[in-house]
């Protein structure tokens, strides 16, 4: 009787261990992809906004809220852009999911030469 008690802890022990392995290993994987996510978004907006100063002289940056429905998802993004003339400098600030305290925030700073803003 005390020997299929202390299997029975055993197991129970185990299955315990296993479940919040696979409990971490989904809240990183989901870690990733909103890490993936925010560094799509972040490219995507850098692009975007040197593509608005190639052809907008008073271009001084903005706000881009991606269409969550393109890539099927419920949730959605944000990307702050912001033109530094002086440095030349655009900086890019981006959310991934937006509005969330458990998002991911990427920001990246990209010099643009003559050629796209004068």
């Amino acid at each position: 009787m005390a020997l299929a008690l202390i299997c029975m802890v055993v197991s129970v022990m185990l299955a315990v261990a296993m479940l919040q392995r696979v409990l971490l290993v989904q809240k990183q994987t989901v870690l990733r992809q909103h890490q993936i996510q925010s560094q799509w978004i972040a490219r995507s907006a850098a692009d975007l906004a040197a593509a608005r100063l190639s052809v907008e002289s008073d271009y001084n940056g903005g706000t881009w809220r991606p269409d969550s429905d393109e890539w099927g998802d419920e949730v959605s993004g944000r990307a702050d852009m912001e033109w530094i003339p002086e440095s030349k400098t655009l900086k890019v600030i981006a959310r991934y999911p937006d509005p969330s305290l458990r998002g991911v925030r990427v920001e990246r700073e990209i010099r643009i030469g003559n050629e796209v803003k004068p």
